[in-house]
């Protein structure tokens, strides 16, 4: 209903035009934010601005766009303008996110770069959040590593914000994997921080 015309709830309702679906976009950051900050003074230090835009297997062009309404309506821009809103109305030492899963994967992480880099150069995203949603043995760290240095090119702060590893059972020998996944994943987050990546938080997924 909130892309709709009149915000109908039927299945069949017309979408929005551009020129509106962009002045609800800017609206509805513009209350939360306010709402949040006003409410809750001081509180919140990140945004996470859009979530989970990257898509490069059944998108468009690497945008995932059958799920999107807002890639639908607005195009590939609307990424930009959510930032450029944000920054709008995001208090001045309150960062903006981007934040997404999968992002080990090589062309996602490309994907990913080439669309905030614009974004970094012109001040509007400050970090990229990496869900971080593992298997015990999959993907590597060496994999993983090399999307975090790739992301810390773009001179942006790296969230790692919902951390978890499935484990199918727990038996004993399954619960060690486990905890030995947990202290090599973080040893590895520990060794790239104190080479001067800017991790600057973790947190766990349920």
């Amino acid at each position: 209903w909130f892309f709709t015309e009149g915000y109908s709830k039927a299945s069949d309702a017309t979408l929005v035009s551009k020129e509106v679906m962009l002045k609800r976009m800017e609206n509805y950051i513009r209350m939360e934010m306010e709402y949040i900050n006003s409410t809750y003074p001081g509180l919140v230090y990140a945004w996470d601005v859009v979530n989970e835009a990257v898509d490069t297997g059944a998108g468009v062009n690497g945008y995932r766009a059958k799920e999107s309404y807002y890639y639908q309506i607005i195009g590939e821009e609307y990424i930009e303008k959510a930032f450029e809103f944000a920054r709008k109305y995001a208090e001045p030492e309150q960062k903006l996110f981007y934040n997404d899963f999968n992002t080990h994967d090589g062309l996602k992480a490309f994907k990913i770069v080439s669309i905030l880099k614009p974004l970094v150069d012109k001040g509007l995203v400050d970090g990229i959040g990496l869900q971080s949603h593992l298997q015990i043995d999959y993907p590597s760290l060496i994999d993983f590593r090399t999307s975090i240095m790739d992301y810390a090119k773009l001179g942006v702060e790296i969230h790692i914000t919902e951390l978890d590893i499935d484990a199918k059972d727990k038996s004993d020998e399954t619960q060690l994997k486990l905890a030995k996944r947990y202290k090599n994943f973080f040893a590895m987050l520990c060794q790239l921080k104190d080479s001067g990546i800017p991790i600057t938080n973790v947190t766990i997924w349920g």
